[in-house]
């Protein structure tokens, strides 16, 4: 997986990385990400991060895709 924003990535290694609990970080190829920590199950903290992503997705963009659940990389 490849993050294409400063923002994303800063993200990724500094509020998500370290997160404990379900946790998970969604990105678009636009450069627009969001993430979820501290969930009551992995899917609930998918679903938290993919709204996140979307938040701050142009319309134009591709949509956001979830890169990695509990630390590990999604499929």
């Amino acid at each position: 997986a490849f993050l294409k924003s400063p923002k994303a990535r800063q993200d990724f290694r500094g509020a998500y990385w370290p997160a404990r609990n379900h946790k998970a970080f969604a990105s678009s190829d636009s450069g627009a990400s969001g993430w979820s920590a501290d969930a009551g199950t992995a899917d609930a903290a998918k679903t938290q991060a993919l709204a996140e992503c979307e938040k701050t997705r142009d319309a134009y963009s591709s949509e956001c895709k979830v890169l990695s659940v509990d630390g590990e990389w999604a499929d």
